[in-house]
């Protein structure tokens, strides 16, 4: 008994024969190569074994021409070397490559002058999206943040602006994190706590201080000066 199998092209294959395979027209391809959730599970699975059989590798340029899209975000970090960077980073970078998205990390290196010239170069890259961490939250730097978010999706991993700005975040809530951590010790019947204070410059970490605060006062405790070590 003969088996016949399927042989993989040795000439450039093309998105054409991938939907002649899959039995589907070349729009159904290109959308279930892009967006995934966009197509029923058995219709994926169908165009992503013929993407297997015949070995067909996307032209993400060309597809970048076509749609004016680059299919690129932009992550914009004010110091790489923070381990919290990097455990972040995973996670965008997971969610990215399921949506047929490239990552590229922009280490700011804490400058907030570099930080605008670092961004107006990454808009010269066509790139569709940017999420946004920084420490600065000077008046330049908020109204060129504010300009940056007309021009293309930009999500926010800090607590800049006033609750009714149109812009998008993605944030822990650090006041109420250390409040209620102050309420979690009091209740363990401690009543002596200190607290570890990072640099004055970082708009995060001063959210987290005044929640600290908010919890002594919550819990009735004297605030104490010498409990209170900065970095």
């Amino acid at each position: 008994m003969s088996i016949t199998r399927k042989r993989r092209s040795t000439g450039k294959v093309t998105l054409a024969d991938v939907a002649q395979l899959a039995g589907v027209g070349t729009m159904t391809v290109s959308r279930a190569l892009r967006t995934p959730e966009a197509v029923s599970d058995k219709l994926r699975e169908k165009i992503e074994a013929a993407v297997q059989e015949l070995g067909y590798v996307p032209n993400l340029a060309a597809s970048a021409l076509a749609s004016a899209s680059s299919w690129t975000i932009a992550m914009v970090v004010p110091e790489y070397t923070n381990i919290f960077y990097n455990e972040l980073f995973r996670g965008v970078e997971d969610m990215a490559l399921k949506y047929g998205y490239m990552v590229f990390v922009c280490n700011t290196e804490r400058s907030r002058r570099s930080e605008i010239e670092y961004i107006e170069e990454i808009l010269k890259r066509n790139v569709d999206g940017i999420i946004y961490n920084t420490y600065s939250n000077s008046e330049e730097m908020l109204n060129f943040l504010r300009s940056l978010s007309q021009k293309l999706p930009v999500v926010y991993t800090n607590h800049l602006f006033q609750e009714d700005e149109p812009v998008s975040y993605v944030y822990t809530d650090g006041f109420e994190s250390n409040r209620e951590a102050v309420h979690f010790l009091y209740e363990k019947g401690r009543t002596t706590i200190g607290y570890i204070r990072n640099t004055t410059d970082i708009s995060v970490i001063e959210d987290r201080y005044e929640g600290y605060l908010q919890g002594l006062r919550d819990c009735g405790i004297p605030f104490r000066e010498e409990y209170v070590y900065r970095a």
